[in-house]
């Protein structure tokens, strides 16, 4: 639908391919986002527009290097903020951050599942048709955001991409925030100051000034509110745990974070 609606505007189609967006099976045959890998998952995409008879299009592939090892010297350490020569503070640095980042892949997974269990849970679930149009009418404009478009008052976006094309998506957030409001008042959880902090403050010290970062929150309400809006969601999360049938499995860190780059993009 997308395609036949560029088609009829002549607008063009951009394919952009890179190493965190590369397809599970061309992971598995290469190892690595090789450059072959990326020409072989850009062609799929062109295989498929050549295959409507769509040409209009132009493919964006990201340089691959050899990763090479960093040489550990003060300039590297600094990128880090580790001042000196100090090889031990560095890496315990390093491995802070792939800690943080483990902890926020595994958190986000098992976070995702309990959210899908809510969801499976209310299949009967009535909602508003106003609430799912609202929510349509926002993820279009996201999509066509991403693509770097403007929407000028004249466009008819909705020719352009559909409804059909988010009303499921749109079904499924708006469903899944009305239960997870009624979860809220249910368990009586509330978004405490001190886990908002918590938050902004993880969030701020992945930054070169933590404390600019941690004053923008506080100071802009729309960032606040949504800071405030994750907690309550990952409060409802722990408690529906305390009482939940937990499987452990075990997974490697790149897995972890390929899994959570995954789930992102969806």
């Amino acid at each position: 639908e997308v395609i036949a609606a560029c088609q009829d505007r002549g607008i063009p189609i951009r394919i952009g391919v890179n190493g965190g967006s590369l397809e599970k099976d061309l992971q598995e045959k290469y190892g690595e986002p090789t450059p072959e890998a990326l020409v072989e998952s850009a062609m799929r995409h062109v295989d498929i527009l050549d295959k409507l008879n769509f040409d209009q299009f132009k493919v964006s592939v990201k340089e691959v290097k050899t990763l090479e090892p960093a040489e550990l010297n003060a300039e590297l350490f600094a990128a880090y903020g580790v001042e000196g020569d100090d090889v031990d503070g560095f890496r315990a640095e390093v491995r802070k951050n792939m800690e943080r980042e483990l902890k926020a892949a595994v958190d986000g997974h098992v976070k995702q599942q309990v959210m899908d269990a809510i969801i499976e849970a209310h299949p009967a679930l009535e909602i508003p048709t106003s609430l799912i149009s609202q929510e349509t009418d926002a993820l279009r404009g996201q999509m066509f955001q991403q693509f770097g478009g403007a929407v000028s008052p004249e466009m008819d976006l909705k020719s352009i991409l559909p409804d059909e094309m988010f009303t499921e998506r749109a079904e499924t957030r708006v469903k899944l925030g009305l239960l997870v409001s009624e979860l809220v008042q249910d368990l009586g959880v509330r978004a405490e100051p001190n886990k908002v902090r918590e938050l902004i403050e993880d969030i701020a010290s992945t930054y070169q000034d933590p404390t600019e970062v941690i004053n923008w929150y506080y100071e802009d309400n729309d960032q606040l509110m949504g800071i405030e809006s994750r907690v309550l969601e990952d409060t409802v999360v722990e408690k529906l745990l305390e009482g939940a049938n937990i499987t452990e499995e075990a997974t490697g860190y790149q897995d972890a974070l390929q899994r959570a780059r995954e789930a992102s993009q969806q």
